[in-house]
């Protein structure tokens, strides 16, 4: 059940969320995986292209490479090529945590709405 409510919080977040919002997410949860593996915590060479990362994020590929350009320009990463350094990962990962915690509690809410409809559903069922 809890990976069902991850699945639909992934599904929410595509959504809901801005091309920068999406992007940097991708990014901090790859490089948290890649970490969990025994690479670096900040750095990650990029095996898709900029048109494979923006169809997994619902976005077109001058989208993915101007977000890219404004981390860039902003500080947030370093890219040279496929080879991408997130400088700012302490205010980053903080920033996704709480972005993902609030789609999880959605998540949540909404699986306990369709529970309660469900129940509602089967009481009605049984009184007709």
């Amino acid at each position: 059940s809890r990976e069902i409510v991850r699945e639909h919080g992934v599904m929410l977040l595509l959504g809901s969320m801005r091309a920068e919002e999406r992007l940097a997410a991708f990014l901090l949860n790859l490089v948290q995986r890649l970490h969990s593996r025994g690479f670096s915590q900040s750095e990650l060479v990029l095996r898709m292209t900029r048109e494979e990362i923006g169809s997994y994020l619902g976005l077109k590929l001058e989208t993915v490479s101007r977000t890219f350009s404004k981390f860039v320009e902003d500080g947030i990463v370093e890219v040279k090529q496929r080879h991408v350094k997130i400088l700012m990962l302490k205010r980053s990962s903080e920033w996704l945590t709480l972005s993902l915690n609030a789609i999880e509690m959605v998540a949540s809410s909404k699986v306990r709405l369709l529970d309660t409809m469900d129940k509602a559903q089967k009481t009605k069922n049984e009184i007709v």
